[in-house]
């Protein structure tokens, strides 16, 4: 009797023993698979690349995809892949034959070299501009039986992160929609997504919890959090009782809202094998994420990092091309419209002035003598007084009407929406404001309206003779 307790009891032990090592198994296997980059991600925009994540070279390298050959992709050459890479025939025909499309999207299951991919492309216009996004999926551990079942509900996400980033949209306005999708596929009850700040502190950009929505809370560094130990060790953790853990000496778990007992899932964000912020997963109740769904955390991780390192490009990249346009539109050393922005308004207005018949008025200005300030006091007190000058002028007028340095001493000024009348008070009020500098700066001027019957050329002549009648007046006198 005896022995047939004991074998029954080491038969339900060995039953245990290996439910839990299947169990742990297959986490253990999740969680040293997702070391691996699982998602690659790749922006064109029009045809010219522009964003791609870094671990892209490496995964074209080890299928012998050369990476050069998607630096630039217009149609022609588009059309020579699916013969150079026939294990991607499929997926770039698609492209080819939409090639003109506005809007496109499709994703594609492709088998490389033992390793089970999902393509998925999609195509959208945002400010006017083509963008091309291409997702590459590694779904090679999850294949036999959880393909589609693992992979649906990020399938129709990613993309729409990506077009909040193009638009310059705040972060936490991403990460709100995250949580909503996430939410209304019963994966999540709450999310936090924070980012390491230069001091060592986190900021907590958005958290939903309990309800509750959170924006921008500081963690100071010296109250180092779930979050902060996540950062700081760069280390995944899944947590399947919120009230039965222990972190390490000096971070602690602190529950926002009420207390109650949650399963919880941080990832580390990382971007070129740096770790700069975290991400967390709750859902109410012990042990509620299974390994598929600590997969899918990865690979939003993921997509999470990339898209707030797209967002500091495009934000960087908007930033550029503002300098650019302000040094192509403006002088250098006065800070006025340069002749390049005035020829531009100038057409730009003519066209208004044609459809709602409005007055608006063109002043040239000469200022007087200033080839004797800078032969007295110098080029660089010259140069002063031109700021000076310009400086002035903005004060003067309204923000509405436009300076432009046309070059050396001379100046241009638009006066939209002002009467012949009006524009020569402008002008009144402009002499005495400068009549109170030391040494005063005087000036000639010609004033003409903007008329439709008139090119800019011609307008630009009538107010430059107007000017120069002004000037040897001046002189005879």
């Amino acid at each position: 009797m005896f022995l047939y307790i004991l074998v029954t009891l080491l038969l339900i032990l060995l039953i245990i023993i290996i439910f839990l090592f299947r169990k742990y198994y297959l986490l253990l296997k999740v969680f040293s698979y997702s070391k691996i980059p699982s998602i690659s991600i790749v922006i064109w925009e029009g045809e010219k690349l522009i964003f791609y994540t870094p671990n892209l070279p490496d995964f074209l390298k080890s299928h012998n995809i050369d990476f050069d050959d998607f630096k630039n992709v217009p149609k022609e050459k588009l059309q020579t892949f699916h013969e150079k890479y026939p294990f991607l025939e499929d997926f770039f025909k698609e492209i080819f034959k939409n090639y003109h499309s506005d809007s496109l999207f499709f994703d594609k299951e492709i088998f490389i070299d033992n390793n089970h991919y999902i393509f998925k492309f999609n195509r959208i216009i945002m400010n006017e501009k083509k963008y091309n996004i291409a997702y590459i999926i590694n779904i090679t551990q999850n294949i036999t039986h959880h393909n589609q079942q693992l992979i649906s509900p990020i399938l129709n996400f990613p993309t729409s992160i990506f077009e909040d980033a193009i638009n310059n949209e705040n972060t936490a306005v991403i990460i709100k929609k995250l949580y909503n999708y996430l939410k209304s596929n019963n994966l999540v009850d709450s999310i936090a997504f924070g980012i390491k700040q230069g001091d060592g502190s986190v900021n907590i950009q958005y958290a939903f919890i309990d309800g509750e929505e959170i924006f921008n809370l500081k963690i100071p560094v010296e109250n180092k959090s779930l979050t902060s130990y996540i950062i700081d060790f760069d280390k995944k953790i899944y947590i399947k009782d919120s009230q039965n853990f222990n972190l390490p000496k000096g971070y602690s778990y602190k529950s926002i809202g009420k207390k109650r007992t949650v399963s919880i899932y941080g990832a580390p964000l990382h971007y070129k094998k740096q770790v700069f912020g975290a991400i967390l997963f709750e859902k109410s109740g012990i042990d509620m994420f299974s390994y598929k769904e600590l997969y899918i955390f990865d690979i939003i991780a993921n997509l999470i990092a990339t898209n707030y390192k797209f967002k500091e490009y495009i934000e960087k990249l908007n930033i550029e091309k503002e300098i650019n346009f302000k040094n192509s539109m403006l002088d250098p050393l006065t800070g006025a419209y340069n002749r390049n922005f005035f020829d531009h308004y100038l057409s730009k207005l003519l066209e208004e002035v044609k459809r709602f018949n409005s007055k608006n008025s063109l002043v040239f200005l000469d200022l007087d003598n200033f080839k004797q300030i800078n032969d007295t006091y110098g080029h660089h007190f010259g140069d002063k007084l031109l700021k000076q000058f310009v400086i002035i002028t903005k004060k003067t007028l309204r923000k509405m009407d436009v300076i432009v340095r046309h070059g050396g001493d001379e100046f241009l000024i638009i006066l939209p929406k002002s009467s012949l009348k009006n524009s020569v008070n402008v002008v009144k009020r402009l002499q005495k404001n400068l009549s109170k500098l030391e040494p005063p700066i005087e000036f000639s001027y010609g004033l003409a309206e903007i008329t439709p019957n008139k090119t800019p050329d011609e307008l630009l002549k009538q107010v430059d003779n107007l000017m120069y009648s002004m000037k040897e007046k001046r002189k005879r006198s």
